[in-house]
Parts: C-alpha cells; structure tokens; sequence
C-alpha cells in the first residue's frame, strides 16, 4: 500500500512510538519507521481522507480553535501540578512501583496530547492553507501564491496587514487569516508542553536506568511490559531484542491495531525511502519566509536539553543553514544567528514557520526529506522564493 511521509521526530523511541504515538495520532492507519535515531510517521491514503473530513468538524472556525486551546491550558497546569510535585519529592525517593506509576501517568499524558495535537498537524491543515493559496490565485493572479501567504503571515502590524489584504483584494477574507494565525499561535503553545514532558521524561529514564544498572537508550527501546517486568520483578529484557530496536523499528498501526514489521520487510521500506530522498537534484517545500541564501549545511544533532540548544545556537552564524526534521521552542534562539532554515516536516502553521517570520529568516518547510538529502557541510543554496535547495 502507498503511504505519505507525514514528518520526521528525532525524540521518540520504541517505548513512547509504540505506547503513545502509535496508539493516539493516527485516525485510521499509519506506519513508523525509526532509523538513525529518527523516527518517521507515514500516513495511508484512508488516513489522508479521513484526516481531510475530520480536520474542519474539529477546528473550523475560531470558536473550536479557542477549545482546543483550553484544552491544552489544562494540559499545562496539569503538568505543573505533576512534575513541580514530583521534582520537590524528587524520583530518587520514589520505590520501583512509584516509579512505573510515574511512566503509566507521563505515557497517559502523552496520549491525550498527541491525541489532540494531530488536529494541528500539516496533512490535517492542508484544507486550511489550500482555502487561503486558492483565494490568493483568484484574486491575484500570482504564478506563486505561497509568497503572498508568507507575505501576509508574516506582518503582525493590524494596520499594515489590512492594507495587505486591500492591496491583494483579500478583505472579505480576513477571517481565514485569523483561524491560520490563531493555528500556528496553538502549535507553539502546544509544542512548548510537549518540550517539557520530554525534559520530565528524560529525567524518569534517567532514575530508572540508575536503579537498574541498564543504559537509558536501552530502557526507552523497551515494551511497556518488558519495562513493568524489570522495575517490579527485576526481571531483565532481552538486550540483544533491545538493542535491535535502538538501531531500528517499524509499525504498522490499522484501526488501533499495532504490529511490528519483520526485519525483511521494514529493510525493504528504508530502502525505497532513500531511494526517493535521492532521486532529485532538489529539495522542494513550502515557502514559509521568502528570501535566497547561499551557505552551509548544518544538520542539527539530537539534543534534549534546553542547555544543549543554547550551546548549539552559540557555534552558528550567518553563513549557516540549518537543516532538521523539526525545530522546538529550544531552537528558536537559532533562528536569529543563522542564514536561513530548511526542515523535513511542516506547514504556514508550523513552530519554524511561525518563528522564521517574526525573525525575517529565509525558510523553506515539509520537503520530507532534506535531513536525508543534505550532509552536514554540504555548500547549498536556499532559494525561498522559489520554495527549492540546491547542493552547491
């Protein structure tokens, strides 16, 4: 069966993939494929459909937008409450049992918000952003509708962006506007809830490798039973299971039904998947702030640390583009240093094209695979006007 790459995460591993993501984001079938570190999320057409129907019911129009907003409000006080009371205790003091209680809540948490956040994600917005490229076409005229989107996006001014909309003859669209603004506004909020549940989750891991005497990348490779197991009955994993699936796993997810594809058949799928990464001479995406660079290639390493990005952001400059998968709220401290931003998933909603707009950054987003068509140092060129990169 066909499928669509959706996006790339370099954070989730085999426990979090299986027990959250692969339980909670998808509608009705998907699959997940992690490799190097990077987990990737692909949709089935039946998934596409139904993503497309469900995605205005559930926010379309403000009033459902400021909900889902709430929603997460409560999300985030709820975090307050469990991690600043469990950071106070301090997990050290916790037993064993305590501590796979902590994992049930934070896998609990996670669940519910990837099972909110998938309303906000690219493939279901795409109704959103073509409404708005398609409005654009028929009032301007513009060969490339994605400049004037990224145009009006980017001006915060009330005033100036009126002025926007007479100018590009898009007054009586106003309202369609505001629901994308108010979109990438509830992803960037979202995403900093998210960044601390994986601080807090970096933490639990840490304590349950300390007490276990088995590496932290290797706990989070474990099944949710294999994990109750050890920290109940002390009863050790397969490593050699285990350390397989740090190298690399695949599910298939139909209807809430998760299975794990065989070696053969997941080796086959990455195969194929480089394959498409490679058979261009560019890299193509959507224009999120226009502009051209000529420069470096900088793909961004896995950190989990607020600290680490900031190092990171340190050692970047302006002859610098930065290449990942995504960008966190960490990353953000990047965006004003570097020459411009190039990333595998996204849409006009998403956190880096919401950020490269308030910073003026040249940024190109969803071209699926510029983490696998780029190497680090590579001399490219950027052309965020055209929505391409080039090797150099």
């Amino acid at each position: 069966m066909k499928s669509k790459l959706l996006w790339r995460e370099n954070f989730v591993d085999y426990l979090w993939a299986k027990h959250v993501t692969a339980k909670s984001y998808f509608f009705k079938s998907g699959m997940l494929i992690y490799e190097d570190n990077v987990l990737s999320g692909f949709a089935f057409p039946e998934e596409i459909r139904y993503a497309k129907e469900t995605a205005y019911k559930k926010i379309g129009d403000i009033d459902k937008i400021l909900k889902l907003e709430s929603e997460f409000d409560e999300m985030k006080k709820e975090i307050k409450r469990q991690i600043l009371s469990n950071l106070k205790a301090g997990l050290h003091n916790k037993t064993r049992k305590e501590l796979l209680s902590e994992f049930d809540k934070v896998l609990d948490f996670f669940s519910k918000f990837v099972s909110k956040y998938k309303y906000l994600e690219p493939h279901v917005l795409k109704h959103f952003e073509g409404e708005a490229l398609k409005k654009i076409s028929e009032k301007t005229k513009r060969e490339n509708p994605e400049l004037v989107l990224a145009e009006i996006m980017a001006e915060k001014d009330g005033a100036l962006r009126r002025r926007l909309f007479k100018k590009y003859g898009l007054v009586n669209e106003e309202n369609l506007f505001g629901i994308l603004e108010k979109i990438a506004e509830v992803r960037f909020e979202a995403k900093k809830i998210e960044r601390e549940m994986i601080g807090y989750s970096e933490n639990l891991l840490k304590e349950t490798a300390r007490r276990t005497l088995i590496a932290v990348n290797q706990i989070s490779h474990l099944e949710y039973k294999e994990l109750k197991e050890l920290l109940l009955f002390d009863k050790n994993p397969d490593l050699k299971t285990v350390n397989k699936r740090n190298k690399r796993f695949g599910l298939i997810i139909n209807k809430g039904a998760i299975k794990d594809i065989e070696d053969e058949r997941l080796a086959e799928i990455i195969i194929k998947e480089k394959e498409k990464s490679g058979e261009n001479n560019c890299i193509k995406g959507t224009i999120a702030y226009p502009g051209s660079v000529k420069g470096v290639a900088r793909l961004v390493p896995i950190m989990n640390e607020s600290e680490e990005y900031f190092e990171y952001s340190k050692s970047l400059g302006k002859e610098d583009v930065i290449i990942t998968s995504m960008t966190s709220p960490d990353l953000t401290v990047a965006f004003d240093r570097v020459g411009g931003v190039i990333t595998d998933e996204g849409g006009v909603m998403s956190h880096a094209a919401l950020i490269s707009r308030e910073t003026k950054t040249p940024c190109l987003i969803g071209t699926g695979y510029a983490t696998k068509f780029f190497k680090d140092g590579d001399r490219i060129l950027l052309d965020a006007k055209q929505g391409i990169a080039y090797k150099k």
